[in-house]
């Protein structure tokens, strides 16, 4: 082959040909280099290839291969590499020399494939692997492997290692309320928030194949839970300050399309090598103690404990129950009378749900109602409440002559979500005759914020059932956002009619409650009256209805019957 005709090759090569002397300075560039890199040969003759390159190799490694290749021998490798523009790509490389006729190295040649596209494809397919897709954190099975590796380095070096577990409280009643794309929005702004609350040695582990491994690392589980995993450390406030700086910028307001959202987030913690020694231990009490903190009133961090592990096998023994309960007939109703205070007549009862387990006893509705909503079972449950309600209502009023008993029924958010809700209702009033009239379904007024919520009682108003707002007060509705719902009546949380003090002036929220219903033409109901002072007091502040222990506890239906017939003498 001639001269020429090798220079011609090298000239038309589809691969970028860079040409250096002994002393690795550029003296020629083929045009596919300069056509790849965007550098012409004037502009970077003279200098050292190490120039283009990005952090891929250090100045140490880059030494070492030109020592390899000095000696006669030969470098492949990838190589990540920036063009003229900034921009970054990927170049497959080749470095050899080129020896002279007395056999003397002269020169050394760079032969560069862009492979850009091909560490793209691999960097997608990684990414589906190892990442998540909406918060582009590492996800379960990135997490899995870090933390065994992060756990073997802990054991080689006696260090603590802490795994946090959280998640966010009422993310689904977010969801529900502003859907599912807002929900989303919400969860990428957690995940850089919590990228924030990480000590200041602490990294995030991006999703880029050739960046060291982090001291430590921030995954999404999915959903709304979300997983620390904390390293070398020795004190376990390091771990307790993260936490609190977690719970501090949790509470603080997120805004999602243009929206104020207020959330928390409960954590559990567990500690290697304290409360387990591999990774599936670590996450499982770790998780545990996230429970834990939620049944203590969520917006909490809570540490493992043994003592947790026996608190969760018994929720898991009550859900096994909790699934069998309305098939074996566990389930009864309750009835609490709501009075009216200028004449001391029962208008109506609040059907309330008790659970006798053959195996359990009577078990708290505290216990098992919140059991019920994260499984589901509140939706079959639900039904058998209003069904059994609305039979108990229909015989009083065929039996016992109570023509205009008014029965209220507790819905749960979860049965707003149940596509086949409204059916359900019409279809019980249908089969056991009561008007819709008498039938009153009491909701939260956190569930006012739930999406389609509004619709939704627009068509049980057009079945004649009334609406009423459980709990309120506790809520963050304000006057011109209750006019938009078609209420009844508003009912006061028995936490503010329990600060109604015959010596102090505590009822300062009843009376706001009072006087925002007269504003809407809505009537409204005290729960939770115990004494004859609360009696008084609302009295004084012209509330039309009141129930609690005062007038009777819940009851079963053959021992209320009595009460529903008389007259209570308030004076």
């Amino acid at each position: 082959m001639s001269f020429f005709t090798a220079s011609y090759a090298i000239e038309q090569n589809p691969i970028s040909v860079l040409i250096t002397d002994i002393n690795g300075v550029i003296e020629y560039a083929n045009p596919k280099f300069s056509e790849v890199s965007g550098y012409l040969l004037e502009e970077i003759r003279g200098k050292n290839p190490y120039f283009l390159q990005t952090n891929t190799l250090s100045a140490e490694e880059y030494q070492r291969m030109s020592q390899l290749v000095i000696n006669g021998g030969v470098w492949q490798g990838e190589l990540c590499s920036r063009r003229k523009n900034g921009d970054f790509f990927w170049e497959s490389t080749h470095i050899s020399a080129i020896r002279n006729p007395y056999g003397a190295i002269s020169h050394f040649v760079w032969l560069r494939e862009d492979i850009s596209d091909r560490k793209r494809a691999e960097e997608r397919i990684r990414f589906l692997a190892y990442y998540d897709n909406l918060t582009h954190l590492p996800n379960r099975l990135m997490l899995q492997e870090r933390l065994r590796e992060a756990i073997e380095i802990s054991r080689m070096h006696s260090c603590l290692l802490a795994v946090i577990f959280l998640d966010l409280d009422q993310f689904k009643r977010i969801n529900d309320s502003l859907g599912h794309r807002a929900g989303d929005l919400l969860l990428q702004q957690v995940a850089n928030r919590l990228q924030e609350c990480l000590r200041f040695s602490d990294q995030v582990y991006i999703a880029r194949p050739d960046t060291p491994l982090p001291q430590d690392l921030l995954a999404r589980l999915g959903g709304d839970e979300f997983v620390i995993v904390l390293t070398e450390f020795n004190h376990t406030d390091a771990v307790t300050r993260v936490a609190r700086r977690v719970l501090d910028v949790m509470a603080k307001p997120f805004v999602v399309n243009n929206k104020e959202v207020f959330t928390s987030c409960s954590i559990g913690i567990a500690l290697y090598p304290y409360d387990g020694d591999d990774m599936e231990v670590l996450l499982k009490h770790a998780d545990t103690a996230l429970y834990h903190a939620k049944d203590r009133g969520r917006n909490n961090y809570q540490m493992f404990s043994p003592s947790m592990n026996v608190a969760a096998t018994q929720r898991l023994v009550l859900e096994s129950h909790l699934r069998k309960a309305l098939q074996n007939q566990e389930m009864t109703l309750y009835y609490q009378p709501q009075v009216v205070l200028d004449s001391g007549r029962v208008t109506g009862v609040e059907a309330l749900l008790r659970w006798n387990s053959p195996e359990l006893g009577m078990v708290s509705p505290a216990d098992f109602i919140p059991i019920a909503e994260e499984t589901g079972l509140i939706v079959s449950i639900g039904e058998w409440v209003l069904r059994t309600a609305c039979t108990q209502a229909r015989a009083w009023q065929t039996m016992e002559g109570l023509s205009d008993l008014r029965m209220a029924v507790n819905l749960s958010p979860r049965q707003f979500s149940d596509p086949h809700f409204l059916k359900r209702i019409a279809t019980a009033l249908q089969e056991t005759g009561l008007q819709p009239e008498l039938l009153e379904l009491e909701i939260t007024e956190s569930q006012l914020m739930q999406e389609g919520l509004l619709e939704c009682l627009q068509s049980l108003k057009e079945l004649g059932v009334t609406l009423s707002i459980d709990d309120f007060g506790t809520g963050y509705s304000n006057l011109r956002y209750l006019q938009r719902f078609p209420l009844d009546r508003l009912k006061i949380d028995k936490s503010f009619v329990k600060d109604i003090d015959c010596k102090s002036n505590h009822d300062t929220i009843a009376a706001t409650v009072i006087a925002m219903a007269r504003s809407l033409r809505l009537s409204v109901i005290a729960e939770g009256v115990e004494t004859k002072c609360q009696l008084a007091g609302l009295r004084a502040l012209d509330c039309d209805e009141i129930q609690g222990h005062y007038c009777s506890h819940p009851q079963p239906p053959e021992k209320i019957l009595g009460i529903l017939k008389s007259h209570f003498k308030f004076d």
